[in-house]
């Protein structure tokens, strides 16, 4: 799940965005989703999204669906695989 936001001031700067941290956890319960990766969050220095606040915000709201936050270069499993 895409998290690095958006906003006037990037699009203002050319700069694209996607979900902020509460539109892309609205958007994991609304899919039904069990489990969720947040991703792009630390691409580049305008993404500004922070993966704690989306984990604490999921978990607060949506506690049945599971959030890993992974470590930059680690794999991570997908159905028991990695």
């Amino acid at each position: 799940m895409p998290i690095n936001g958006r906003s006037w001031y990037r699009e203002q700067r050319g700069i694209a965005g996607n979900l902020n941290v509460f539109e892309a956890a609205e958007l994991a319960a609304c899919s039904g989703a069990k489990r969720v990766v947040p991703v792009h969050w630390d691409l580049f220095a305008d993404n500004l999204e922070d993966p704690m606040h989306f984990a604490t915000y999921v978990s607060d709201r949506y506690p049945e669906i599971d959030v890993e936050i992974p470590a930059i270069g680690a794999p991570i499993a997908i159905n028991g695989q990695t």
